[in-house]
């Protein structure tokens, strides 16, 4: 008769036996439901496991409110497909549109690729005076966010400056 393993000799039982756990499960689970599951004795040990599996990229954690939530990383055998996802580096080569600001007959006009957004008329020098191009970008910027253009914070400024310049 086989003695019974013990102590160290049982993490990589235990390890078996977390990952078949968290690819059955439906949900993302806690390590109190983990350690249940699994049948693990000791949830210090459950905990030190599932954190040893995280660090190998088998296991995502992801943090909430309560406490952390773990699920299995790698894909289940349903959900693998033929056909792979774009590559993201290839994202980053794509053009994106770039903000244009141009200045017609005291009207500004904003373009970003095929959106257009024009102001109403008004003399800027008495405008500037009165507010800093700062105060005068941040109110822009905000209703052009709420117009549906993608601007980035602080993009808006220098395409200004190079309006009202000219």
């Amino acid at each position: 008769m086989e003695k019974e393993l013990y102590g160290r000799a049982k993490t990589k039982i235990y390890m078996e036996r977390i990952l078949d756990v968290l690819r059955q499960a439906e949900r993302p689970l806690y390590i109190a439901e983990v350690q249940r599951r699994a049948g693990i004795k000791d949830w210090h040990a459950a905990r030190g496991i599932v954190y040893r599996l995280v660090s190998k990229g088998l296991v995502k954690a992801m943090d909430t409110e309560r406490e952390t939530l773990f699920q299995i990383a790698e894909p289940k055998e349903s959900t693998v497909s033929y056909w792979a996802p774009p590559i993201p580096e290839i994202a980053t080569l794509l053009e994106k549109p770039k903000l244009e600001v141009t200045l017609k007959h005291g009207s500004l006009q904003f373009t970003y690729g095929d959106r257009k957004l024009k102001t109403k008329p008004v003399d800027w020098t008495q405008l500037l005076h009165k507010y800093t191009l700062e105060a005068v970008a941040k109110a822009f910027e905000k209703e052009l966010l709420a117009e549906g253009f993608p601007l980035k914070q602080g993009e808006l400024l220098p395409e200004m400056k190079k309006a009202l310049r000219k």
